[in-house]
């Protein structure tokens, strides 16, 4: 393994295909259990528009903010994904 193994606290989750414990770094989560960002451990945020509008519209800078203005806002400052630099 890499790193400080002694150190690492690892994944409380068990793998389907030989029931082991997971062998990745673990993070605290809110009921006291160690789990890796690939069995729950942190979120990648909202996906959908609507989703991205909700949650921004629960920070305390945008709390006053419109829906039609989030998502204007949305709009400008997000990138636009791209299959690579061949795509016109």
């Amino acid at each position: 393994m890499v790193g400080r193994p002694k150190k690492k606290i690892q994944c409380q989750a068990v793998r389907k295909y030989d029931g082991q414990q997971c062998q990745a770094k673990g993070i605290l989560t809110k009921k006291g259990t160690y789990i890796c960002r690939y069995h729950g451990g942190k979120s990648t945020g909202p996906k959908s528009f609507i989703g991205k509008i909700i949650s921004l519209k629960k920070l305390k800078q945008f709390k006053n903010k419109s829906y039609e203005e989030i998502a204007k806002y949305i709009k400008k400052n997000t990138r636009k994904a791209t299959a690579g630099p061949f795509i016109n």
